[in-house]
């Protein structure tokens, strides 16, 4: 495993300890912090199926309203129970996020990206400024590693 490897897993390892709390869910309901544990723990893999429709259904919330609940009814519907992602929940995601963007395929990459990019901003004055700063520059050398491939995609 290469450093950049070791990072990411660390960072990872470190938001998933910050979960402390988690919500009571019915059978068939969505329990957010659950959903990012698992694709925290599946991150260094191409994700499919169940894992790109999460993927994609937290990218839409975040890029909808702003907002990720603690849990959803199927389908990612509201919950009337529902309370806002504790900022330990909110760094999560934007950790999941940012690495999934480095592994998924391109246009997946570039949705986590950017959902990413708004999360920390959504965040940003609420969570603990090194924290802050680590995700964001995650996210900024992301960003350049997606341009650079793209570059070379178009030269090639």
């Amino acid at each position: 495993m290469d450093c950049e490897c070791l990072l990411v897993s660390e960072m990872l390892r470190s938001h998933m300890a910050a979960i402390t709390e988690r919500p009571c869910v019915a059978e068939g309901e969505i329990d957010t912090c659950g959903v990012l544990i698992d694709l925290a723990r599946s991150w260094h893999e191409r994700v499919a199926g169940t894992g790109v429709n999460e993927l994609n259904a937290l990218c839409r919330k975040i890029a909808t309203s702003g907002r990720v609940d603690d849990r959803y009814c199927g389908n990612w519907r509201k919950h009337t129970g529902a309370q806002p992602l504790t900022v330990a929940g909110w760094l999560l995601l934007i950790t999941v996020l940012l690495a999934h963007a480095g592994t998924s395929e391109r246009g997946l990459a570039l949705k986590c990206l950017n959902a990413a990019f708004r999360a920390i901003d959504v965040v940003r004055s609420d969570a603990d400024k090194g924290a802050m700063a680590q995700v964001k520059a995650w996210a900024e050398s992301t960003l350049r590693k997606l341009e650079r491939a793209h570059e070379q995609e178009v030269v090639v």
